[in-house]
């Protein structure tokens, strides 16, 4: 799954989206949705659960994550720095 958060400064649109592929990176289902006004990190955040969601419902078991950010990828592995 590889998932990313947008955000427009004129005017201020914040979205994310995301890919879920299979392991020989065939297409499986993707999203993109908006999420009003919020921070950068949240909507990394949020299109990363939404990516989880979805992987969730197509009943994925085992899902390898990728996102550009590395505040989100420090808050996702515990770090607390």
């Amino acid at each position: 799954m590889n998932t990313n958060g947008e955000l427009k400064s004129n005017p201020r649109i914040i979205s994310g989206g995301g890919v879920l592929r299979g392991y020989q990176g065939e297409w499986i289902k993707g999203f993109i949705e908006k999420f009003g006004k919020c921070t950068f990190v949240k909507a990394e955040l949020r299109a990363v659960l939404r990516g989880l969601k979805m992987a969730r419902d197509l009943g994925l078991k085992r899902i390898w994550l990728q996102a550009d950010s590395t505040i989100v990828v420090g808050m996702l592995r515990g770090n607390r720095s």
